[in-house]
């Protein structure tokens, strides 16, 4: 068994698995020009059997791409209970179609388990000029295909929350922000590296996966790869598009 993961740019990614099954989180995707990295656009999807969405910060509900995906294609949307009524209450989807996610708990679904967890708000993000209720804010940790990711969008750090969930979990790959430049999104260069380096010792996880404000030319990265390689990780860097496929044992970008 095996899961391609897929990064999109920014706080995207696109789970597939054996089957052939698709499943998109945060996936913002052309909607303004905030992510201009991605390769597809909305109309370019072709199938989606789930969307989760961690909150309802735009870079992370997709400026109403992650809805867009579901309207498309039909599937499930899954995120948290406010964003959910949000979207069935404003009648952007049915709530036949709307899957509000309790926030500590495992969610078994046919082809997919999910662990919701709550975070907490970096202090420096602005606050949301936005109808959309940005909280609560909550991770995953999703087991697809044989392999478990563990998921942050936007987090700060937490011993507890990550330790915990990695033992309910036994996650094989990190997806963590990072920043592109101080002053962006998840504080210093250097701050977000430490970040993710704790996160990534916390949860044990083989391979990581920068996302947010990430590049291959981000000074970051090396720092990142420095800080993780005591643990036994590798810094897994992707280009937009690019695919790795995760195996619990061998794996590999394609």
């Amino acid at each position: 068994m095996a899961l391609k993961i897929t990064w999109l740019g920014s706080a995207s990614f696109m789970l597939e698995d054996s089957a052939g099954r698709v499943v998109f989180i945060d996936p913002w995707l052309d909607a303004d020009s905030g992510n201009p990295g991605c390769p597809i656009k909305v109309e370019d999807v072709a199938r989606a059997d789930l969307v989760l969405v961690t909150h309802g910060d735009p870079s992370h509900y997709g400026r109403g791409d992650s809805v867009r995906v579901a309207v498309k294609t039909g599937c499930r949307y899954a995120s948290n209970a406010p964003l959910c009524k949000y979207i069935v209450d404003n009648g952007l989807l049915p709530s036949s179609q709307v899957l509000p996610l309790a926030i500590d708990q495992l969610h078994r679904l046919k082809f997919i388990d999910v662990t919701v967890f709550s975070v907490i708000h970096p202090p420096y993000l602005v606050p949301l000029n936005s109808d959309v209720p940005g909280e609560p804010n909550t991770g995953f940790c999703i087991t697809m295909g044989g392999v478990s990711v563990l998921y942050t969008g936007d987090t700060v750090s937490g011993d507890a929350v990550y330790r915990r969930v990695a033992a309910e979990c036994n996650p094989l790959v990190g997806c963590f922000p990072i920043s592109g430049a101080s002053g962006e999104g998840h504080g210093t260069i250097e701050e977000s590296v430490e970040l993710a380096a704790s996160i990534t010792g916390m949860a044990s996880v083989k391979y990581v996966f920068p996302h947010y404000r990430y590049s291959p030319k981000n000074p970051a990265v090396g720092m990142l790869s420095d800080a993780v390689q005591p643990l036994g990780v590798k810094v897994v860097m992707l280009e937009p598009g690019q695919v790795f496929l995760a195996k619990n044992g061998v794996s590999g970008k394609s």
